[in-house]
């Protein structure tokens, strides 16, 4: 079983021999990969009975049975005082709000976040941010012609600028080709949306919301 350059990437983002609860387990891979390299014991979670079942086969084949347990349940609700660490990836940055949002008392347990958000990573970093969760490392890769955005956070405050929320406090300072990627697209993108629409007064506010953004992205590329 080999792992997605994804999935790879969060594994190398978990902290060594800590429980763990994986939130949207899936199959069950990356339960599997982490509960084979360490001293722990990991829960595997997800709301769906067919990848949970996929899931239960797999770690089976696996021989994992006595270090990884499933449950059936749509988020944090089920983790228990030994869970370290939790991974909530290949969802919604939305979705993931919701999810800490509805058991944030739960997390009083955890150390250690690993998230990946498929979109509104801003929203995510804003809840967090207003958590007192800080970033203490993110990254862009890149799989099947799509970049993904994954956090590492712990508790603690962490002053952030909008920019900051926008794009990623670590993740700005350290501009690489996915990044140039990724927000020259999405410039380009609102670049032609703001052409398709017309001049008047009832879209006026969306044009001057548009140019801002697009200005804010041109400012961070430096073009």
């Amino acid at each position: 079983m080999s792992l997605s350059i994804r999935l790879k990437t969060i594994l190398d983002y978990l902290e060594p021999n800590l429980d763990l609860a994986d939130i949207g387990c899936d199959h069950g891979y990356l339960s599997i990969e982490y509960a084979k390299n360490n001293d722990c014991k990991v829960l595997a979670i997800d709301n769906k009975k067919g990848p949970l079942e996929s899931a239960k086969t797999n770690i089976k084949n696996s021989k994992l049975d006595n270090k990884i347990s499933t449950n059936l349940s749509s988020g944090i609700e089920s983790i228990t005082q030994n869970i370290k660490q939790i991974v909530i990836a290949g969802m919604g940055g939305n979705n993931i709000v919701e999810i800490l949002y509805k058991d944030f008392e739960k997390l009083k347990y955890v150390d250690y976040m690993v998230l990946q958000p498929n979109n509104n990573s801003f929203e995510l970093r804003q809840f967090l941010n207003s958590k007192e969760y800080k970033i203490i490392d993110e990254c862009l890769v890149l799989e099947n012609d799509y970049i993904y955005e994954i956090l590492k956070v712990v508790k603690g405050k962490q002053d952030l600028t909008y920019k900051d929320l926008y794009f990623g406090p670590i993740i700005r300072k350290n501009i690489d080709a996915y990044f140039i990627s990724k927000y020259s697209s999405y410039m380009n993108y609102l670049e032609t949306v703001y052409k398709s629409i017309p001049d008047n007064k009832t879209t006026k506010v969306k044009k001057e919301t548009l140019l801002k953004e697009i200005k804010l992205l041109k400012d961070e590329l430096k073009v």
